[in-house]
């Protein structure tokens, strides 16, 4: 049995091509993974995924700050490309930008209040930092087919819209609702972040359009995400001893 956990540690930049578990993978009977073609799917953000937290209600718009969170501590991914755009976005100003964790840090987690009722204490330090601002980070380690971390669940279950770079397509097969109706994606603002800040400025003046990314709470999710979900509910230990 093949435990695939996080197999960006295994190098600085991982893509489908490189990745280095894969060449022993046909070893081991069964793989849990995030892998949709693993025998059990063992995605991240279980919990987030799977529970009402990420259906709740998001904080008034009007009550939000005009703000970017940045929690991360993984500094060294993609030869620093994660970093770069968050300097880029705090070197142009407009919008403050907030890094919660190591890289690029300039507040501090441990000083704020938990609010929001959020039971997993780790989420709630996240939800804290992020439900009262209107947008978050949510970069991915790396770009590899089916890999989808905990960074764009736990932004969306915190009411926070995400700016997000890695699979798109994966992406887009599991949320509750299309792409664009819940995320930003760097894809397309052609990564430029010039561009990015120009829409994020605008769309930061803009409450009644804010609000269109935050509906998709209120929706009746999309059969995919609602077999997704009833596949990442079940047991992992009965899956395995159903396979």
């Amino acid at each position: 049995l093949l435990i695939d956990a996080e197999p960006y540690h295994l190098g600085k930049t991982i893509t489908d091509d490189n990745l280095k578990w894969r060449r022993f993978k046909d070893r081991f009977d069964y793989v849990v993974g995030f892998g949709s073609d693993d025998d059990i799917l063992w995605p991240y953000a279980k919990s987030t995924i799977t529970t009402d937290v990420l259906f709740r209600d998001p904080h008034p718009t009007t009550e939000k700050e005009d703000v970017i969170v940045f929690i991360n501590s993984n500094c060294n991914t993609w030869g620093n490309k994660r970093e770069n755009i968050v300097k880029q976005m705090k070197k142009d100003g407009r919008i403050e930008v907030k890094a919660y964790g190591a890289c690029l840090n300039n507040a501090n987690l441990k000083g704020l209040k938990i609010e929001g009722g959020v039971d997993d204490k780790k989420l709630a330090e996240k939800f804290t930092a992020m439900h009262k601002a209107k947008f978050c980070v949510a970069m991915e380690n790396s770009v590899v087919t089916d890999y989808v971390s905990e960074k764009v669940w736990e932004a969306l279950a915190c009411g926070c819209l995400p700016i997000y770079l890695g699979d798109f397509s994966t992406l887009e097969r599991r949320l509750p609702q299309h792409i664009h109706d819940m995320v930003l994606s760097m894809k397309d603002f052609d990564y430029d972040t010039k561009q990015l800040m120009d829409f994020l400025v605008e769309l930061s003046k803009d409450d009644s359009r804010y609000d269109t990314y935050m509906t998709w709470k209120y929706k009746q999710p999309l059969n995919r995400f609602v077999e997704f979900r009833r596949n990442v509910i079940k047991d992992t230990r009965v899956k395995m001893c159903e396979v």
